[in-house]
């Protein structure tokens, strides 16, 4: 992982609590996470956005104005937080609605078949 502890200094600067990522799985997320997913969220994570930590005399930590401000950049249309741009998340394309098949592609998929 590149996340080193000058990566952040931020959170260091921030003076809120610095809460090891083992009992920030437990504490800050709602419901509770697993240990993987927290190290996924800090050194893949979700939607273009990572987890910021810390690494702390061999401890990884983060904060909880930081688990806030991960969590709000999943919601489907997240308001920017600090002057961070917060990257878009794409709208599927609307599905069709009423099975998409007339009663003539019905017909022509029965004829190819040999039933009529």
């Amino acid at each position: 992982m590149s996340n080193k502890i000058f990566d952040y200094p931020e959170l260091l600067e921030s003076g809120d609590k610095l809460v090891p990522l083992n009992a920030a799985c437990e504490e800050l997320f709602n419901p509770p996470i697993s240990r993987p997913t927290i190290n996924r969220y800090s050194s893949i994570g979700v939607r273009d956005v990572k987890l910021r930590t810390v690494l702390i005399g061999g401890t990884r930590c983060t904060t909880a104005s930081e688990v806030k401000r991960f969590s709000r950049a999943q919601l489907p249309n997240p308001a920017p937080s600090d002057g961070e741009p917060v990257s878009s998340v794409p709208k599927r394309p609307a599905r069709k609605t009423g099975g998409g098949m007339t009663a003539e592609d019905i017909a022509t998929g029965l004829a190819r078949h040999g039933l009529e």
